[in-house]
């Protein structure tokens, strides 16, 4: 037996139209037995209580309370790395097939910049026991 939710959506992830997705305003169930709720993508979103008890009763709809906005508090985990990079004068991409951040310095190489210690506004001092490698 599996569990049809009755808010069924269209949405498009890499790509691909995912016909199965819907929402669940609380604490996703778990149950190991049934495995009744089986997510592959989750985004957890907070939203005002209100608004909780508004779509769960019909009063509007997940669309029309997501375009009425909501607080989003986001942090770039790799924000620091990337300004060192930067700071080095490299470019900071991200490696796919590891999740991390990846400093590119001349001649599309990759390198690690040393760590940046920030005395005050206008005064910058890189910490390094010895010059880069070329090549």
């Amino acid at each position: 037996m599996k569990y049809r939710p009755h808010n069924l959506f269209s949405c498009n992830v890499a790509g691909s139209n995912l016909t199965d997705a819907f929402y669940l305003v609380g604490a996703v169930p778990s149950d190991p037995i049934l495995n009744l709720v089986q997510c592959r993508i989750i985004v957890n979103l907070l939203v005002l209580r209100t608004t909780a008890d508004r779509i769960n009763s019909n009063q509007t709809s997940l669309g029309d309370a997501l375009t009425e906005g909501f607080s989003w508090n986001y942090s770039d985990p790799y924000s620091r790395r990337c300004s060192d990079c930067v700071l080095f004068g490299g470019q900071c991409g991200f490696d796919s097939n590891s999740s991390r951040p990846i400093c590119i310095c001349q001649g599309d190489r990759l390198c690690d910049p040393p760590p940046v210690v920030k005395l005050t506004e206008n005064h910058v001092v890189w910490i390094r026991a010895k010059p880069p490698s070329v090549g």
